[in-house]
């Protein structure tokens, strides 16, 4: 059994780490809340690992969330179907990245961005299951993370396509 002392161990890097993100994404202006959400399933590269403990998240109203992992950040957020072919993906080939249908959670890869027919492949099954949102996860390294946080707000915010549900923010 965990004890108090080794939870405050774990989780006190982690909101440290959250809250000083938050408090820099506030001092470029961008309206971040920071709290704790639980989680009960990460897919990463191609491998599901389930958990069950709440993780620091740091939500930026109406846009997107920032999920603080021990040795990652994925950012979440949420794009209609509809306006998936307005996207530029190319912007996010630099980014370990993945979309997924919300309804079923059915899932395809960034590795699928360097293959049209792949993607073209996907939207089409996506479609077919009646999927009307897509979900998107960006995977994040800590080094850097000031940098990336600022990119991926304007890459998200870029044409007004992603957006997050009031159930989905803190």
């Amino acid at each position: 059994m965990i004890n108090e002392k080794e939870l405050t161990n774990f989780y006190k890097p982690l909101i440290d780490e959250a809250e000083k993100y938050c408090f820099y994404l506030l001092t470029k202006n961008y309206d971040a809340k920071i709290g704790l959400k639980l989680s009960r399933l990460l897919t990463y590269k191609g491998e599901e690992h389930p958990y069950e403990y709440p993780i620091p998240v740091i939500s930026i109203k109406g846009l997107l969330n920032f999920e603080f992992f021990v040795d990652k950040v994925v950012v979440t957020a949420r794009i209609k179907l509809a306006n998936f072919d307005k996207l530029n993906l190319d912007l996010f080939k630099k980014y370990d990245t993945k979309f997924f249908g919300y309804k079923e959670y059915n899932y395809f890869f960034c590795d699928v961005f360097d293959d049209e027919d792949k993607i073209n492949t996907a939207i089409n099954k996506l479609k077919e299951l009646d999927e009307k949102i897509l979900g998107i996860q960006i995977y994040l390294k800590k080094d850097n993370l000031e940098y990336d946080l600022i990119n991926i707000i304007k890459l998200i915010k870029k044409d007004n396509l992603f957006y997050l549900n009031e159930d989905d923010q803190l």
